[in-house]
């Protein structure tokens, strides 16, 4: 099976990261429960959040060129430059990938009436939230692109050895 070119595939995830993201903090606004007073500073980090999905979405886009250029300055080949460039881009997709992964994970416990709780590691009944189910759809397509973008090719390279 032929793999689209290492560009595409980057320019386009990056693209579709920064779309469904977008959409992913939309659908989570709408949520009404949201909106309530108590769950204020919620709504104050989904708004961060917005930054670092734009920030996201340019790095894994055009994270070859973004992780080489200061190499560049400092003197290093740009074959060298490049390479590392490329394996940041890689590293920081595979890397974004399980997290997105792990936010529809959330978002499904969410969604069925479970909230997850880390310290200690256990699930707690609450309010199921049905509109969340739609997010969890566009997370599992995030985590699609970004794993053909960067697992798919890493795995076929693998295979190929």
């Amino acid at each position: 099976m032929a793999l689209p070119d290492r560009s595409s595939r980057y320019r386009l995830a990056g693209g579709l990261y920064l779309v469904l993201g977008l959409a992913v903090v939309a659908v989570t606004i709408w949520t009404p429960e949201l909106l309530a007073p108590e769950r204020r500073a919620d709504f104050a980090h989904l708004l961060v959040g917005l930054a670092l999905i734009v920030v996201f979405a340019l790095l894994v886009g055009f994270g070859d060129r973004i992780f080489s250029a200061p190499l560049w300055l400092f003197g290093v080949t740009p074959f060298k430059a490049e390479a590392v460039g490329r394996g940041g881009q890689t590293v920081l997709t595979m890397v974004l990938t399980l997290t997105a992964l792990g936010r529809a994970v959330v978002f499904g416990c969410n969604a069925a009436g479970l909230r997850p709780r880390l310290s200690p590691l256990r699930l707690e009944p609450t309010e199921p939230t049905p509109r969340l189910w739609l997010a969890v759809a566009l997370m599992l397509g995030i985590v699609y692109v970004l794993a053909h973008a960067s697992w798919l090719p890493w795995l076929h390279d693998r295979r190929g050895r």
